[in-house]
């Protein structure tokens, strides 16, 4: 199995059992040891509660990958 399967796969299990709050930690967790982990990025976005909250991670994302095909996506929403 690959990595990005494995990934795939348990952030797919943490939406579906933990409450947002807590698939927010969790990406936040991975994030802190892999700052540059676009779906991690991408998900964690996915995770946060208020557009406040994800319009302040999208533009980290954005300053990161700016040229990211679903990022730029997002923010033009």
């Amino acid at each position: 199995m690959s990595m990005s399967s494995h990934f795939t796969r348990t952030r797919n299990s943490i939406i579906e059992k933990w409450p947002k709050g807590g698939c927010t930690s969790y990406f936040e967790t991975i994030l802190s040891k892999d700052n540059c982990n676009e779906a991690a990025w991408v998900w964690y976005i996915d995770t946060m509660e208020t557009n406040g909250e994800k319009i302040a991670a999208l533009e980290t994302f954005l300053n990161i990958f700016p040229n990211h095909k679903i990022g730029k996506k997002l923010s033009k929403t």
